[in-house]
């Protein structure tokens, strides 16, 4: 990863958390490692743990689905963040159940606000 693109990214999931806590999300973690999925935020709202990957775009082609940022999520990050959410379910029971999101930062320059959007898996 450049270092423009994880600057973008850093800047993304800032702006990702200060959504979610606007919307009462509570912040468990950020960038939670574990030995098999990085998961960008891990939240909670009442008794449902969520868990969501962060992608930013700073380009004026956000509407063109070739350049989407969804579109950067493959079938094996899904796969791995499911098997995360089992695992912390089943050590955590306060958690009555999970969802997974993406969520989508735009950083175009024309935008005096980020345009953030979460799409759920």
């Amino acid at each position: 990863m450049s270092t423009l693109s994880k600057f973008f990214g850093n800047i993304g999931e800032k702006y990702a958390e200060k959504y979610l806590t606007s919307r009462g999300y509570s912040i468990i973690a950020t960038q939670c490692n574990a030995k098999f999925v990085e998961i960008d935020i891990l939240a909670r709202q009442e008794k449902t743990l969520y868990l969501f990957e962060v992608k930013s775009v700073s380009h004026r082609n956000i509407d063109s689905s070739a350049f989407h940022p969804v579109h950067r999520v493959n079938h094996r990050k899904i796969k791995k963040m499911d098997a995360f959410a089992t695992f912390y379910l089943n050590d955590h029971p306060e958690y009555t159940g999970a969802a997974m999101g993406i969520i989508t930062v735009s950083l175009a320059e024309e935008l005096q606000y980020p345009d953030i959007q979460i799409v759920w898996i």
